[in-house]
């Protein structure tokens, strides 16, 4: 089996493979750092196909990686280091 994606150099994954594509799931994740900056966890979000809407892909990926900005800095990463 393929891999589902890499994350992109945001640390933010959309990935659109035949896996998803076959299970009319979308999904996105982003990492969660610790204060050494090291990927300690994740979030991710999945929905239906038919809820996608194209138009609304970067703010999808934004809200995810807000979220997981704000967790990261709660555990001791530097915000700037986030950008």
């Amino acid at each position: 089996m393929n891999p589902v994606g890499k994350p992109g150099k945001s640390g933010a994954l959309m990935p659109v493979e035949a896996a998803l594509e076959q299970l009319l799931v979308m999904a996105a994740a982003a990492p969660i750092r610790d204060r050494f900056g090291h990927v300690i966890g994740g979030m991710s979000v999945s929905f239906p196909c038919f809820r996608f809407r194209e138009e609304l892909k970067q703010d999808y990926v934004n809200r995810l990686m807000e979220a997981t900005q704000q967790i990261s800095r709660q555990l001791g990463w530097p915000a700037q280091a986030l950008m």
